[in-house]
């Protein structure tokens, strides 16, 4: 019984998920008009390339066209962020979603969220939410019931 109630549960779950995803890309494509070609083309390659662990500002700065010093200041004038910061807080963001929505093994998380091991992933998972991995994925399961 109580796992036909988390199926359904979790069905739920995945489809607001769907729909918050929509919603934030809908908000940030109209913010995507005024903003700086260059960063446009960087933010791009890093929604596309997210998974990739070793993406980097260097890659960056060359698909957009511009230095990496310039390409640190758009970010921190944009996001109040540098871009590496950036990179791991949407890695972090995708790791916490796929935690409190699916029962896919940490390691594949880790892996599908562009961190190059299971221990840089869960130092980093920690590091932002104060829990590891699994406490957060308890923690979201207990929430729920």
């Amino acid at each position: 019984m109580h796992l036909n109630l988390l199926n359904r549960n979790d069905s739920r779950i995945k489809s607001l998920s769907i729909l918050y995803n929509i919603l934030i890309r809908l908000a940030s494509e109209e913010k995507h008009y005024d903003r700086n070609p260059s960063l446009t083309l960087a933010l791009d390659y890093i929604e596309n390339n997210l998974s990739v662990p070793d993406l980097n500002i260097t890659e960056l700065a060359n698909i957009s066209h511009i230095s990496e010093v310039y390409l640190r200041r758009l970010f921190n004038s944009e996001f109040d962020m540098s871009p590496k910061q950036y990179v791991t807080s949407l890695r972090i963001s995708k790791a916490q979603q796929l935690l409190s929505s699916t029962n896919t093994p940490v390691s594949s998380i880790a892996e599908s969220c562009g961190f190059s091991s299971v221990y840089h992933f869960s130092r980093a998972f920690k590091l932002v939410t104060g829990y590891t991995p699994t406490e957060y994925r308890a923690q979201q399961l207990k929430m729920m019931l």
